[in-house]
């Protein structure tokens, strides 16, 4: 997989049917003239277009090499167009069907199905199956997917309790899963509800690793809790996960729960997410800054949020279980129990806590 955003990457392209649920990014909603239409275009694929807005209207993309026909168009939610490639046989086109849904505001999910994809071209090569799902992918989602890049190193050398609500509204992604965080909480290094408190050990030693990998552990043996290691090696501090919203791969979510729902019980606490992303403690030291395995994705900026205590650290220290270092996105149900011990207050993430 490619560097980028949130996407579920799953593209079926076969004779009968591709289809993709591309990834949840920010769209911009005004009108474009043509010429700014071909202008995006080519700025988008490096190539020449020619789009109509029109029913019935020709398309031509890719420098000619597709072209076509719009036969649907409802704008901000459908488009379908019959188009082919030009080294098919003659005569055969297949039919593109692009549904744009919008979840939440600022972000659209875009889902795509393709039919009657011929099995050979002119040439009797057998690959179109194949160089259409890798086109689609390559010069289409893996675009959109750069829209949100991973998160560099450089982002989390900063105190854990500064990091923590900067990372409400990224994304974590894992295969085809992708989760937007929605809950967290800060562990510092003069902490006594933190596990460096210990020192270093075989088990918190990636704690003490530099800001950006994971920290993962195990609760009462069994539940895999993941955390965001912050700061400068050796300090000691980390921000857990503690909920999440679904974005893409919901049904394997599901299955690494154990549970059909799409309700915010699926995600609404550390062990679930952990679950639902099938990690365990393999994954701790894992850098989240890499291509593949588990990444940690940019998103937009949250300008709300609740704050109150964290969960379950009553063997700390009277002025760390009444310490404000539990941090929710304000208004979203994907947020665990208790609720009613955090407050909303205003945050602005170029500025941080005000």
């Amino acid at each position: 997989m490619a560097k980028g955003g949130p996407a579920k990457d799953e593209l079926e392209v076969k004779k009968v049917n591709q289809k993709s649920a591309a990834p949840p990014c920010k769209l911009r909603s005004h009108r474009l003239s043509r010429r700014q239409r071909r202008r995006r275009w080519k700025g988008f694929t490096q190539s020449n277009a020619k789009i109509s807005k029109e029913i019935g209207g020709d398309i031509s993309i890719f420098d000619g090499s597709v072209t076509g026909t719009n036969m649907e168009l409802q704008e901000g939610k459908l488009i379908v167009q019959k188009w082919r490639f030009g080294d098919w046989p003659d005569g055969l086109y297949s039919t593109v069907r692009l549904v744009l849904e919008e979840p939440k505001p600022g972000v659209t999910v875009v889902k795509l199905t393709q039919t009657d994809v011929p099995e050979e071209d002119r040439y009797g090569n057998s690959t179109v199956v194949e160089n259409t799902e890798r086109g689609w992918r390559d010069l289409i989602f893996h675009k959109i997917r750069a829209k949100f890049p991973i998160l560099g190193p450089d982002f989390y050398q900063i105190d854990a309790l500064d990091l923590a609500p900067k990372l409400l509204g990224k994304y974590l992604r894992r295969d085809d899963v992708v989760l937007q965080i929605t809950e967290v909480e800060a562990y510092r290094s003069n902490d006594s509800a933190c596990h460096g408190r210990v020192g270093v050990t075989s088990r918190t030693a990636p704690l003490f690793g530099p800001g950006g990998h994971a920290y993962v552990y195990l609760c009462y043996g069994l539940h895999t809790m993941l955390n965001v290691v912050a700061d400068k090696q050796g300090i000691g501090s980390a921000v857990l996960i503690r909920s999440c919203a679904p974005v893409a791969g919901l049904e394997t979510i599901k299955r690494r729960r154990g549970l059909d729902t799409e309700k915010p019980v699926l995600l609404t606490g550390p062990a679930k997410v952990g679950k639902a992303l099938g990690i365990s403690t393999d994954w701790s030291n894992q850098p989240l800054f890499t291509p593949g395995g588990l990444q940690l994705l940019d998103g937009p900026d949250v300008k709300e949020l609740l704050v109150g205590p964290r969960v379950g650290i009553d063997y700390a220290l009277p002025e760390h279980v009444a310490a404000l270092w539990r941090f929710a996105i304000a208004g979203c149900p994907w947020i665990s129990a208790p609720k009613n011990t955090l407050n909303l207050l205003m945050f602005n993430t170029s500025k941080g806590l005000s």
